[in-house]
């Protein structure tokens, strides 16, 4: 048996976008039997619909052997170096007041306008 590499959120989405991608292809040949679209999006959605019932996907599972060599190879990246949780709350915390507009840095001065009678 394959070993499962896709999470089980991502197979529920690839699940239903198969079976929605399957449905269209139907009712587009339903429509007009020689739509080659037709076909493709049925085996295109057949696929899908196979990795969100086995949770593998083939091209993660390609990717993943070049992908594990690279990030081995090269350390750009360090969770040492990203937000911590405080930081991050601070940061929705005044990104939320400047979208309501409850920010103390808003001035009401600008936004006036004079009416030249």
């Amino acid at each position: 048996m394959l070993e499962e590499n896709i999470s089980e959120r991502s197979a529920f989405m690839r699940l239903i976008c198969g079976i929605s991608m399957t449905s269209c292809g139907i009712g587009r040949i339903a429509h007009r039997p020689n739509c080659w679209t037709g076909h493709l999006m049925i085996a295109a959605g057949a696929m899908k619909i196979a990795e969100g019932v086995f949770q593998y996907c083939p091209m993660k599972a390609m990717m993943g052997t070049s992908m594990q060599n690279e990030q081995a190879t090269s350390n750009t990246f360090d969770s040492q170096d990203f937000m911590s949780k405080e930081q991050v709350s601070q940061f929705m915390k005044e990104f939320s007041e400047a979208i309501s507009g409850k920010s103390n840095d808003t001035t009401t001065s600008g936004n006036t306008s004079q009416n030249p009678s």
